[in-house]
């Protein structure tokens, strides 16, 4: 499950990133 979240965590990073740009 943590590397699950990992994922998780990296694709909400990247969207947020997307976002804020």
């Amino acid at each position: 499950t943590r590397s699950a979240a990992n994922k998780l965590h990296r694709h909400l990073t990247l969207s947020c990133h997307a976002h804020a740009i």
